[in-house]
C-alpha cells in the first residue's frame, strides 16, 4: 500500500467505528378495527397475517371467519398466522432481511392454547432464543394475563415462530421492535473519508509512476 494512503485509511477507520445509529421503536398493539392494524410496520416488513381472514377462530361464543375478524370483539391482539396460513404447521413470522438486519429487540405478549415453544433466530440463521410457553385455558379467552417476551439481538432478527399447531391458538399483542439505522450524517462522512482514502491512493500511485520515469 503506498506511504501516503495509510493517515487515510485509519481516517476511514475511525469514521465506520465511531458512526453513531438511531433508535427507531416500533408499536404494534392492533388497536385499530380489523382489517386496518394500529401500525403497519408488521404486515409490511414480515409475512405475518391475521390467521381469522382465511380461516374459522373461536369469537365470543362462535365460530368466525373473515378479513374483520380479531379474535375477540372489542379487544386488541391478534390470532397469529402468517402467508400459508395453514393449521397444521408451526407457526412462524419472517421479517424481509434489510429489516430484520436492523432488527436489536423485539417484545411482545403472548397468550398459547396449546404446547408450543417460542423460539427466535438471528439474521445468520443461528437460535438466539427459545423459552417454552403456558398454556392458557380457552375459558380465559380473551386473555386476561398475556405472557411477555423480549428478544435481545446484536446481529438482527432474522424470524420468530411457535412449535406445534399453534396457527389459530396462538394470541399476540403489544409487539415492541427496536431497529438501529445509522444516521444519514454519520454514512456521508463515511462515504467521504472513503473517497479521500481514493484520492490520496490515486495520487501516490501518480506519484510512484512519474518517480519511476525521472529515473
Amino acid at each position: 500500500m503506498p506511504r501516503f494512503a495509510r493517515p487515510s485509511l485509519a481516517l476511514a477507520c475511525l469514521l465506520f467505528a465511531a458512526s453513531p445509529a438511531r433508535a427507531d421503536t416500533l408499536v404494534e398493539d392492533f388497536g385499530a378495527p380489523f382489517p386496518a392494524w394500529q401500525s403497519g410496520w408488521l404486515g409490511t416488513h414480515s409475512d405475518a397475517r391475521n390467521y381469522c381472514e382465511t380461516n374459522w377462530c373461536w369469537v365470543g361464543t362462535d365460530w368466525a371467519m373473515g378479513p374483520a375478524v380479531q379474535g375477540e370483539p372489542g379487544t386488541s391482539g391478534m390470532w397469529l398466522g402468517n402467508t400459508t396460513n395453514n393449521p397444521f404447521t408451526p407457526d412462524q413470522v419472517t421479517f424481509d432481511p434489510a429489516f430484520g438486519g436492523t432488527l436489536t429487540s423485539l417484545r411482545i405478549d403472548v397468550a398459547s392454547y396449546v404446547d408450543s415453544t417460542l423460539q427466535a433466530w438471528d439474521a445468520h440463521g443461528q437460535l438466539i432464543f427459545s423459552q417454552a410457553l403456558a398454556v392458557h385455558d380457552y375459558h380465559d379467552n380473551p386473555p386476561t394475563g398475556y405472557q411477555t417476551f423480549e428478544i435481545l439481538s446484536s446481529t438482527g432478527i432474522s424470524a420468530f415462530a411457535f412449535s406445534g399447531m399453534t396457527m389459530g391458538n396462538v394470541m399476540i399483542d403489544n409487539l415492541v421492535a427496536v431497529t438501529a439505522v445509522p444516521e444519514p450524517s454519520a454514512a456521508l462522512l463515511l462515504l467521504a473519508g472513503l473517497g479521500l482514502l481514493g484520492a490520496r491512493v490515486d495520487r501516490a500511485g501518480a506519484g510512484n509512476t512519474r518517480t519511476g520515469r525521472t529515473a
